[in-house]
């Protein structure tokens, strides 16, 4: 079996039991006739989130969707160690190097592939250093 198969295994595993552990959190929310409310609030449902452990209470919903789009960018998976994802980023840097490209137009969608790139890692970064803390 490959990295990316195992990978996939990784993930769906991850997702089952956060399917789970959401539905546990609504059964909370469920009235005496185990009827769902007509609508959750923005609260309830970071609080049923925060309780199936997708986010901590001081985490910032758009910090975390920032994260997964940096994640996504890269091209990496989360849980992988710095040393990987760094490899990951600099492959990407080499590949769209602004240098690398006379057409100016094809310069200039590098210049902003390459910033957003950086910007990935600068989020990365942050998130790894603040999770050894």
């Amino acid at each position: 079996m490959g990295i990316w198969d195992r990978a996939k295994n990784i993930a769906k595993s991850y997702i089952s039991d956060g399917v789970d552990k959401i539905a546990d959190k609504i059964d909370d929310f469920l009235d005496s006739d185990g009827d769902a409310p007509d609508k959750l609030s923005d609260e309830e449902m970071e609080e049923i989130l925060r309780g199936a452990g997708y986010y901590s209470s001081q985490a910032d919903p758009r910090k975390q969707a920032d994260l997964k789009k940096a994640y996504d960018r890269l091209g990496v998976l989360q849980g992988m160690t710095l040393d990987q994802i760094e490899k990951a980023y600099k492959k990407e840097m080499i590949k769209y190097h602004p240098d690398k490209f006379g057409d100016s137009s094809k310069k200039e969608m590098a210049t902003k592939v390459s910033q957003e790139l950086g910007e990935a890692i600068a989020i990365i970064r942050k998130e790894l250093k603040n999770k050894d803390k």
